[in-house]
Order: structure tokens, then sequence, then C-alpha cells
């Protein structure tokens, strides 16, 4: 924590509101047997049922009813085909990568199942065969023995496979998808009790259903970092919103306060337009303020435009 500290403060304060048994393996507990610290299983699991999510609420439920009988009977089918196996094939695939780096190591045998691994990096750890611990807690999180332990069961003429928790054996893989989602018949068949039940009133909300996840507090921070206070991203391009006057994020041109307003009224263009008309001498100024539906070439048409754009132009410098 010191560290932190020492490289970023904000972190350090930020770090110190939460328990250290969330965000720390230091401080986890050794009876779940996983150091994962992500919620990369959830997030799994959304994503698999997104699609139900936009149905209605029983439609929803119906469908992760399916997806649910379906994924624990391909589980099931799974299982067997590991009938020569001990453990499950991601925590033996883990485990002979352990046994790979425990080559970079080199133990002392200390009695009674304990040993003192050295590395070449120059670090030391404790390792105790009786209690299937080690000092760098890998093995006491997992489950699964870590390089060190490896090199010390290689020196006793173990073999690790025998050390790794019940947790991660095919007997307990097979035992979690035992169970079944007991098949249904469709509406159709279902018993008619003579109870409607109606559904209740629910008012729509304006515009379209939202998919994503609502941000917090977290998210609006990250985004003032990063593009200044105030900032707001825009929907389509997703860039940060500028004004272009005082080149300030937040807000535009037409909501400046250091600028002035630039919004030009219909009002006040068609007063310009009525004085330029003076100037020039015209006798009406209907004819004006008609445009190309009055019959007008396409010459007159783009003279016009010109001079639109040149009268809002005067407009805006009055404004300023």
């Amino acid at each position: 924590m010191e560290s932190i500290k020492a490289e970023n403060p904000q972190a350090y304060d930020w770090l110190a509101q939460i328990p250290a048994h969330h965000w720390s393996r230091s401080h986890f507990h050794l009876d779940n047997k996983c150091d994962i610290l992500l919620n990369n299983m959830c997030e799994a699991f959304n994503r698999s049922i997104v699609f139900a999510r936009q149905q209605g609420i029983l439609v929803m439920l119906e469908m992760i009813r399916e997806y649910l009988m379906r994924r624990i009977q391909s589980k099931r089918e799974e299982c067997e085909l590991w009938r020569y196996l001990k453990i499950i094939p991601n925590a033996n695939k883990l485990l002979n990568k352990f046994r790979i780096w425990s080559g970079g190591c080199y133990s002392a045998y200390a009695g009674y199942n304990q040993y003192e691994i050295n590395t070449v990096s120059g670090h030391k750890f404790s390792v105790d065969l009786n209690t299937r611990t080690c000092g760098c807690r890998r093995w006491d999180l997992t489950g699964i023995p870590c390089h060190h332990a490896i090199c010390a069961m290689n020196r006793n003429g173990v073999d690790p496979v025998d050390y790794v928790d019940v947790a991660y054996s095919v007997k307990t893989y097979r035992a979690c998808y035992s169970g079944i989602v007991y098949p249904m018949n469709g509406e159709a068949q279902w018993t008619k009790t003579g109870h409607v039940v109606t559904p209740p009133f629910v008012q729509k909300q304006p515009g379209r259903p939202k998919l994503k996840r609502k941000h917090d507090g977290n998210d609006l921070q990250e985004r003032e970092e990063v593009h200044g206070v105030g900032a707001t991203l825009a929907r389509n391009s997703q860039m940060t919103v500028r004004c272009s006057v005082c080149n300030q994020a937040g807000h535009n041109r037409r909501t400046c306060k250091k600028g002035g307003n630039f919004v030009v009224t219909q009002g006040a263009l068609t007063k310009a337009r009525t004085e330029a008309a003076k100037q020039r001498g015209q006798e009406s100024v209907k004819d004006i303020g008609q445009g190309e539906g009055s019959g007008a070439t396409a010459k007159e048409s783009q003279a016009r435009d010109v001079e639109d754009q040149m009268v809002a132009d005067k407009v805006v410098k009055d404004t300023l």
C-alpha cells in the first residue's frame, strides 16, 4: 500500500475505502479455492442470456430454463470423456505449466515433509506438504500445487495430482452436474385452473429500451480525467463536445457564456433582410422571404443563399 501511495495517492485513497478481502489476494479466504479477482464468469453468463433479456419476463425465464437444461446435459456428456482422468482438464493444464516452472527451483529438505525452496531469482519459499501450504500462497488459494510445491514433491517422489484439491476432481465435477432441469409441456397442455392472472399495468417509457448497463460514478470520474470536467461524449461519433469560441469542453458555441449568444433567430434574420431590401430599393419584402418558391432561377437561388449567409454573418457580428 505504501508503494501505491507513493505512486498514486488518489488510487491509495480509493483502495483504502474498500475492504482488502474484496480486491487483494493476500486477504482472500482459503476455503473457496479460487484466486479469480475479476467477475469474468458473471460477464460470460450475462453474454449467454443477453438475447433472452430483451424478451418479456415469461419468455425470458423460459429461454433461460431451456438454456440451462441443454448446458447441464452437455456438461454431463463432457464428463464421460474424462473417465481416465483424476482431475479436470483445465486443472491438469495449469498443473503441467507449473511442472515446467519447477525446473527453475531447487529444494532443501528440512524434515517432516517441509522444504525450503530457492528460485533462480533469489527468492525463498517455505513448503509444507502436510498442511498443503506454500509461502507464495498460490497453493493455499487455488488448491493446485504451485511450482515451488511441485519442486518439493519431485524431491519427495510423489505425484502432484494427488495433492490437488478435491474441488478439481472429475468426481466433484460430475456431482455438480448430476442434477437435471426437467422438461416441460407447452402452454397448450397446461392444466386449466379457471383463474385468470392479469398482467400488471406497465406504463411504456419514452425512448428506445436500454440494453447497456448503467454507468456508475467511477465511469464519470474516468471520463472527466480523460476529457476534462463537464465533458460529454457525442452519441454517434464518440467525440468530446468542445466549444469553437472558447475552446472549452462540455458545451458548444450556442450555449457559450464567454462568446455571447450565437443563435440567429428567424426574427432577427428577417429584420436584417428587410433592412438590406430597403437599401437596395426593392419594392416588396415579401418576395425576399419566399425564396425559390416564387419561380426564381438557379442563379437567383444561389445568389439568395449567399445573401442569406452574409445577412446571418452580419447579425452574428452585431450580437457579439
